[in-house]
């Protein structure tokens, strides 16, 4: 017990929080910047820096146990699998629920997505054609209830 504990520092407190205020404006900037397909990766790159900045030192992770950072890697770990999972669920979905049920985006043909969403809402009108198939179904599915 009569140990003397390393412990972080005011003056590490303060390059830390300068760290981390530095992120934040990179996170706004890189927000402002259109980098295509790398606009979430790097977004992800600085949020992870952030966090272990976090961890490393608000969370005393730099002087503990390795016990700690075992449990503290697995937190990381399965935070990292749910985000992931979601992302891909996400990236996989390639229909939507509106209110004649789930039909496919390509039952569409050449309408985006938001314009479908409007054409099936009634908020939009219809080109010509353009929800025969999905009204069929609903009729369908209404007349075998």
């Amino acid at each position: 017990m009569s140990e003397h504990q390393p412990h972080v520092t005011v003056k590490q407190y303060y390059g830390v929080f300068v760290a981390l205020m530095v992120l934040l404006v990179v996170t706004i900037l890189l927000a402002m910047v259109h980098l295509g397909a790398l606009n979430t990766p790097v977004a992800m790159t600085v949020a992870t820096i952030k966090t272990v900045l976090v961890m490393t030192y608000f969370m005393h992770l730099r002087y503990a146990a390795r016990l700690v950072w075992l449990f503290a890697g697995a937190g990381a770990v399965w935070m990292a699998m749910l985000v992931g999972g979601t992302l891909n669920d996400y990236e996989s979905r390639g229909w939507f629920t509106g209110r004649l049920g789930s039909v496919p985006v390509g039952e569409f043909q050449g309408v985006g997505t938001s314009e479908a969403i409007q054409l099936r809402s009634g908020s939009m009108p219809a080109a010509p054609g353009a929800l025969d198939a999905a009204e069929s179904v609903h009729r369908e599915g209404r007349t075998k209830d």
